[in-house]
């Protein structure tokens, strides 16, 4: 795989993310596509035929699952169902798939850096979304997922990217390492998803308690709207901008009815310009405290904003995204 240009460098962060000693060889094994199959077991990674086109979208996107993500999630089985094998219940696959997915995320974000990781979020998203539309029994919380992959990997990838956003990236490592050293290979009673959480809410500030209880507890998704954004430039030359907002919260339950719950929560909202070559930049990025319903939220920024949101790289599992940002109308000269 790699005379096929694909840059393994990025997977020692998976050691560096789990604190353990490099694994002492890894083998990689190409199989005819049509197998559509991964697989890790020792003595090794055996991972799909990758086309030229893959390889030509890996350097460029990271929209879809990547030769080289997918390869990073391989390897993080290493540690995640080799040496923490959960039991045969409920949240079991979260112990292998979702951490192996938040680990390739990690070695993933370090390759391409974290301005690039929006598209591929948005492919989690959408997978989830339009899986949890066609579940036929019933969908369950993250922690309580039973195999459904829609949830494990799909919902999983944004829950631990967004819980490594909220608490940080070194909270979310500790407790990870702290867990692999309580359970590493063992036995009856075999690990569960449920002593994981604990490690991740023992992370979590008083703060932030609710995150724990949305992301993992329960099935939980938002609607959050930008309803308009206005900017005045001000006499020094920066601007004034006023974003409209309308934000609703949902709790459903296993069969999909949705009930509104309040809203008091952490939330990002940013502000975007452009630059001489028409290329997004960040004005303004910072969580707010936002409610349910209508709000408006000023902020002024330093260059002439274009657009404007609320949580615009997809961290909260939003109903639909499409309306998170609107464009910025700017009116008036400074004096």
């Amino acid at each position: 795989m790699a005379e096929q240009g694909l840059s393994l460098t990025g997977f020692s962060t998976v050691e560096d993310l789990h604190k353990l000693p490099p694994l002492p060889k890894q083998s990689f094994i190409e199989e005819p596509e049509a197998f559509r199959l991964q697989l890790d077991d020792v003595p090794g990674l055996s991972t799909e035929e990758m086309t030229l086109a893959d390889i030509i979208y890996t350097a460029g996107s990271t929209s879809k699952p990547t030769p080289f993500y997918v390869t990073a999630h391989e390897v993080a089985h290493q540690w995640w169902a080799h040496q923490v094998i959960g039991g045969r219940v409920q949240g079991s696959t979260v112990l292998s798939e979702t951490m192996s997915q938040y680990s390739a995320l990690m070695v993933m974000e370090k390759e391409y850096g974290e301005e690039r990781m929006k598209s591929f979020l948005e492919y989690e998203m959408n997978s989830y979304l339009q899986g949890r539309s066609f579940e036929a029994k019933k969908e369950l919380p993250l922690i309580l997922n039973e195999n459904q992959g829609y949830i494990h990997y799909r919902k999983g990838s944004v829950i631990m990217y967004a819980l490594k956003d909220y608490i940080g990236e070194a909270a979310v490592n500790q407790a990870l390492s702290d867990f692999l050293d309580e359970t590493r290979y063992m036995g009856p009673p075999y690990p569960n998803s449920l002593m994981l959480l604990e490690h991740l809410r023992a992370a979590t500030p008083d703060s932030l308690a609710y995150i724990i209880e949305d992301m993992f507890e329960t099935i939980t998704l938002y609607e959050n709207r930008a309803v308009e954004a206005t900017a005045e430039e001000q006499a020094e030359g920066s601007y004034l901008v006023e974003l409209d907002l309308n934000l609703t919260k949902f709790r459903a339950d296993s069969l999909g009815n949705e009930s509104e719950i309040a809203i008091n929560d952490l939330v990002d909202i940013a502000v975007f310009g452009e630059d001489e070559d028409g290329e997004e930049t960040t004005l303004y990025l910072a969580k707010h405290w936002v409610t349910s319903g209508e709000q408006t939220i000023e902020l002024r920024v330093d260059g002439v904003p274009v657009r404007a949101g609320i949580d615009p790289r997809y961290k909260l599992v939003d109903r639909n995204k499409d309306d998170n940002v609107v464009e910025v109308t700017v009116g008036g000269e400074g004096g």
